[in-house]
């Protein structure tokens, strides 16, 4: 139950539903959909996209999938100042949470908040950076795609065996 009273209820797809999604999406990166318009040629997002399957696959399937962006800019007002950096140690905190009740946890966020003039400006994402990839649960979004889609791809492929991850 939530602050506000309201109970969020879980969407549960069929096989063929999850299937059918699945197939979608990959085509959706076939076209570039999920690309920013007009990075279309300047981005392979199929090999972009492959990549990340098979980082999946490489993995035991998450029991949560934390979209970092929504965590780390949590309370923050980016639409009035794009400059924000996002907030490393609100992610963590997530993060912490989650593997400390042993849960297998996949921070899906986008390289940009790692480029270099990012992380001589702070420190601290640096050395989030490292832990997090050390602890092999950070998948970093290419430039100019969309990190949407990866999130929700990891969540309808994780769900494969029945698994239904906590996505946040």
């Amino acid at each position: 139950s939530a602050a506000c009273g309201l109970r969020m209820t879980s969407i549960d797809l069929t096989a063929g539903e999850r299937a059918t999604t699945l197939t979608s999406i990959n085509e959706i990166i076939g076209r570039g959909g999920a690309c920013k318009q007009g990075a279309e040629k300047k981005v392979n997002s199929v090999e972009q996209f492959n990549r990340f399957k098979a980082f999946l696959e490489g993995r035991p399937a998450p029991d949560v999938i934390i979209d970092g962006a929504n965590v780390g800019y949590f309370m923050q007002r980016v639409d009035l100042n794009r400059h924000l950096p996002i907030k490393c140690s609100q992610i963590d905190r997530v993060v912490s949470h989650f593997a400390a009740n042993g849960k297998n946890v996949l921070l899906i966020l986008h390289e940009r908040h790692f480029y270099w003039k990012r992380l001589k400006q702070s420190k601290e994402a640096g050395l989030y950076l490292k832990k997090w990839k050390g602890l092999g649960i950070l998948y970093q979004t290419p430039t100019h795609m969309n990190d949407d889609w990866f999130w929700l791809y990891a969540c309808l492929w994780s769900s494969h065996n029945g698994k239904q991850p906590f996505v946040i």
